[in-house]
């Protein structure tokens, strides 16, 4: 992505940052991202938690996350002076990535993508709940309403709406980087395209449609979450341990015998000629018994003690536990990135790995940590001698 410039627009409003996640994503592999901020900054900065015990807006763990490797600047579009400072950026600009809803596009705003997608190809791309179009394209929404309407969390209502009676808030942003990564694949392939064409166009991408599109682990949980506890056979799922949770499958018949090994192969599950009697009479048995084993045990000696035999199992991690882990070591998932204020801190990567390419990443900005970089030029080159400090004072940074 070295020379692909791409100016994003995003204000993190209600939580969402699947459209700052699609720019980290594109700044990650080399693009020069530039993001535009009010001079208040962006509102996930405001969100916890923090990376330190003072909460400020250069501490925000979603905001250091979703804005790696990123410039930063902040302007005031609703000034002529700041709309006329963002139009000079886009004049540079490959892709311009906004999250504002159809009913927040300035008219002005909308003329000038269109003008330059057709003068020099620029690439639009509209991140919105619902997308721009239909009957919902202006309706107000959050992560966790739209998770609900794309039906991507209806299975977490159906295992613990009995106990908590709802709809549920979403851990993190369970679905935000659904639509980043579409968006994200979508600009790859409009870039690749305009080699050969040279023209822009708009990338509409849907967030809900994004979720309905993938298969996420949670819609698992209501065939193996409520498994040992539920009314069906009691062979699989999430089964509490000495320090945790492991989630235990023996689906097939072959890992089933292997389960039976490792319990000490109970009178109750043969018949006279030692056959494994069917599951579904033993039900009560062996729901007692594989309760009784993993209880006894680590979540760890479960798992090694179950791979050995052919039983896929995995431990349920903490995040604390994730960070930790022997295999995210081995690979180096978890790399370390200086941020000035605060500190050094380990960030996930990409969940690819190339043989060859080594992406080169960088720390969230400070808010308006780029202004004299990338802004004080352009100022410098409109009418009246603007500077930095003329247009914090003019109230347009």
């Amino acid at each position: 992505m070295d020379g692909v410039r791409v100016v994003e627009l995003c204000d993190g409003g209600a939580g969402r940052v699947s459209a700052a996640f699609a720019c980290k994503l594109l700044a990650d592999f080399g693009a020069d991202v530039i993001k535009v901020e009010p001079p208040q900054g962006d509102a996930s900065r405001r969100g916890g938690p923090f990376s330190s015990d003072s909460p400020s807006a250069e501490t925000s763990a979603t905001f250091l996350q979703y804005n790696t490797s990123k410039r930063g600047v902040t302007l005031e579009i609703g000034t002529a002076l700041g709309f006329r400072v963002l139009e000079s950026l886009l004049d540079s600009a490959d892709v311009f990535l906004t999250d504002l809803s159809r009913a927040d596009w300035p008219a002005a705003l909308i003329a000038s993508v269109q003008r330059r997608g057709e003068s020099q190809g620029l690439l639009v791309v509209a991140v919105t709940p619902f997308g721009l179009e239909g009957p919902d394209a202006d309706v107000v929404a959050s992560p966790l309403t739209v998770a609900h309407a794309s039906g991507g969390a209806h299975n977490l209502v159906n295992a613990f709406s009995t106990e908590f009676g709802g709809a549920l808030p979403l851990p993190a942003h369970t679905f935000e980087a659904d639509a980043g990564m579409a968006a994200a694949v979508a600009v790859l392939a409009a870039l690749h395209e305009r080699r050969s064409s040279g023209v822009g166009q708009l990338i509409d991408v849907a967030e809900i449609e994004a979720i309905a599109t993938l298969d996420r682990v949670d819609h698992s949980i209501q065939v193996n979450g409520p498994a040992m506890g539920g009314p069906r056979d009691a062979r699989d799922g999430m089964i509490e341990s000495k320090d945790g949770f492991t989630v235990l499958v023996t689906g097939q018949a072959h890992q089933w015998r292997s389960m039976l090994e490792l319990l000490g192969d109970p009178a109750w599950a043969f018949d006279a000629e030692g056959e494994p009697r069917p599951r579904t009479e033993v039900a009560k048995e062996s729901k007692q018994a594989i309760r009784e084993w993993v209880g006894d045990r680590s979540k760890a000696a479960v798992y090694h003690a179950t791979q050995a035999e052919g039983v896929p199992t995995g431990p349920v991690l903490t995040p604390t536990e994730v960070l930790a882990s022997a295999q995210e070591e081995a690979r180096g998932f978890f790399a370390p990135i200086a941020h000035p204020v605060a500190g050094t801190l380990r960030y996930p990567g990409y969940s690819a790995r190339f043989a060859e390419l080594r992406l080169s990443r960088g720390p969230a900005p400070t808010l308006g940590q780029h202004n004299g970089e990338i802004l004080g030029p352009l100022l410098a080159a409109l009418p009246g001698g603007w500077t930095v400090a003329l247009g914090r004072r003019a109230g347009a940074l």
